[in-house]
């Protein structure tokens, strides 16, 4: 997608300023880079070579773009530390200011190798300099590219809504401006969307267009990148051959770049197809060999590939070497680069492989995690929008074909109806059948329109009875709420008055002689009339958590009093706004609160701290 720019730049700057250079003929190094820049990256950066070691008069931008075009080809095999290096390299020679739309692909180069690094982060960062920059010269296209490169990085993060809106916007300025080639990795994303969401058909429809351009094109690591993805759309649609067949050509293809990352990406789908077609050793086997290649790479991929090989030896029950993966794909650098549906699925599998394994405590903890992880998720609001946004531009991808079919129509006729003037009387006849068959066409598509709009009113009703389920669910979420604080706060009264009366009933069992009438009178109207139940209470839980904060304090010396029941709080695992309506605060005070008791203890993560409440005995 990149390249094609880099190259118009080429052109146009070499015939105007140094394509004549003596030593070194710039236009036809730029065309070789052209020409073997996604099929032979290793040639491409030979030619890169001769023009960076040309000591001649050339002007900086085309240093400039000679160090772009390496780091791509860097990028595209899959090493990612020089091509951030390239890249850096190519930033010296330009000027933001003076070079706007030039700088901004550099940016956008940066933050695709970024996003494959799963530094997502920096690369929005970058794209939105580059937003900004292809804006101030009121470069369009640029924009919607930029618009592609954001929906990607949302996409990997499972923000759907904001990932389908940035490629809608990306794919509306790109038709309007009629480019058939930079649209390409832009439909390849909302291919991605399509079969998340399970919309295989209308996926695999996309899928074979931008196959077809790619393949054209002749840009082979887009096709086979392509190819993987349309692989596991036929492979969902239980088409195993012709998914295979996909996955193989995959393969051949990324070997021409030593992509080892995405080959091991590819054998953990063919691995998923043995294991759906029940051939569980095979699958074992593709599992291990695909595994061994994302881990080596630190791929994104890892955490989501190790759970599903963790997934396959629990099912046969082999649970210590599911074990032996767990340690692996803990690591800090992997766990970091995986979303939060990833982290959910192998705390799950943890957990199977702990509790099978007899590590009732570990696998505990993986259930808990996993179902916070599920919790956080909470993309039900998003998926319904998200859903919308696909069916509004796949309902407007079926009226484009629809319209050019009509218009294909209207040619053949316009064309029969000239032909008739001119041609003799069998040739008449011949046009009259073809007339007939496009009549028959068009009564086809009319019929097919007509099912269309019929399944679209229908699919409507369903996204309205949706509406309609997930408000009822809203209220019903809400009155549980209600009845969860009311159930606390009957309980916080009782507990209080049960004490109160507990107490008064052994003063009077203990010194009978001592008490009078009229002063029980007086404590027991006391207590009906007391609605200070929370001063109460707490002095109840001081009572029943004294050596608690006793040994607490023994640890921490510079804890206060409000600081050791806050942490008695904390050890009954109490929620943040459960806490805060008991110590009638707000939720935010609660995590102020707990940042400068950490800080008092002198520890700074989660963990530590929830290890020394587990650990500190009552």
């Amino acid at each position: 997608m990149k390249l094609r720019s880099l190259c118009i730049f080429f052109i146009l700057l070499f015939h105007l300023t140094y394509a004549q250079l003596p030593g070194i003929d710039v236009i036809k190094k730029e065309s070789q880079i052209k020409r073997t820049m996604t099929s032979q990256p290793d040639s491409a950066r030979f030619y890169i070579k001769q023009i960076l070691n040309y000591k001649g008069r050339l002007h900086d931008t085309v240093y400039s773009n000679a160090y772009m075009a390496y780091g791509y080809c860097c990028h595209l095999k899959n090493i990612t530390d020089s091509a951030l290096f390239y890249y850096d390299r190519s930033a010296t020679f330009l000027n933001e200011v003076k070079y706007p739309k030039l700088y901004a692909r550099l940016l956008r180069n940066k933050a695709s190798t970024y996003k494959k690094r799963g530094n997502y982060n920096e690369a929005l960062k970058n794209l939105s300099i580059a937003e900004k920059l292809h804006k101030s010269v009121n470069d369009e296209i640029g924009v919607a590219l930029v618009y592609g490169d954001i929906a990607s990085n949302y996409n990997i993060l499972l923000r759907s809504e904001e990932a389908i809106q940035y490629m809608l916007k990306a794919i509306e300025i790109l038709e309007r401006k009629k480019d058939t080639f930079y649209i390409l990795p832009i439909k390849l994303s909302l291919a991605n969307a399509y079969l998340n969401s399970g919309n295989l058909d209308f996926a695999a429809d996309l899928y074979r267009e931008i196959l077809k351009s790619y393949k054209e094109r002749n840009i082979i690591k887009n096709y086979a990148i392509t190819l993987l993805n349309y692989g596991d759309c036929l492979n969902r649609m239980g088409k195993y051959n012709d998914a295979k067949q996909a996955f193989n050509e995959s393969i051949v293809n990324l070997e021409k770049f030593n992509d080892q990352e995405l080959i091991g990406v590819v054998y953990s789908k063919l691995a998923k197809m043995e294991f759906e077609k029940n051939n569980l050793p095979k699958a074992e086997e593709l599992f291990n060999y695909a595994f061994k290649k994302v881990i080596a790479n630190n791929s994104l991929r890892t955490v989501f590939i190790g759970a599903e090989y963790m997934e396959l030896l629990n099912l046969q029950k082999k649970y210590t070497e599911a074990s032996k993966l767990i340690p692996l794909i803990e690591k800090p650098i992997l766990l970091e680069k995986a979303n939060l549906s990833e982290k959910a699925f192998f705390e799950s599998q943890k957990a199977i492989t702990y509790q099978n394994l007899n590590h009732e405590d570990k696998a505990l903890v993986s259930i808990e995690n996993s179902l916070k992880l599920k919790d956080t998720l909470n993309k039900s609001d998003n998926e319904l929008v998200a859903l919308t946004l696909q069916n509004e531009y796949q309902t407007k991808y079926q009226q484009s074909k629809e319209k050019a079919l009509k218009q294909k129509n209207t040619v053949l006729k316009k064309t029969l109806f000239d032909n008739k003037k001119n041609k003799l009387i069998p040739l008449i006849c011949c046009i009259l059948i073809l007339i007939g068959f496009a009549f028959i066409l068009f009564l086809r598509n009319k019929r097919c329109h007509k099912a269309l709009v019929f399944a679209k009113e229908k699919k409507e009703s369903l996204l309205q009875e949706y509406e309609n389920t997930k408000n009822l669910n809203k209220v019903n979420k809400e009155n549980l709420e209600i009845k969860k604080k009311e159930l606390f706060s009957g309980m916080l009264t009782l507990a209080t008055l049960e004490g109160n009366i507990s107490r008064l009933v052994a003063l009077c069992s203990e010194s009978p002689a001592d008490m009078h009438i009229e002063e029980v009178k007086d404590q027991l109207r006391s207590l009906t009339s007391d609605d200070d139940y929370w001063n109460l209470f707490r002095k109840r839980f001081n009572e029943a958590y004294e050596n608690f904060q006793k040994n607490l304090q023994s640890n921490f010396p510079a804890l206060t009093k409000n600081d050791l029941f806050f942490c008695s709080l904390l050890k009954l695992n109490l929620p943040y706004k459960d806490m805060a309506m008991l110590m009638q605060v707000t939720p935010e005070s609660i995590v102020k609160k707990k940042y400068r008791v950490k800080k008092k203890m002198g520890i700074e993560t989660e963990s530590e701290l929830e290890n020394i409440l587990l650990n500190t005995p009552l």
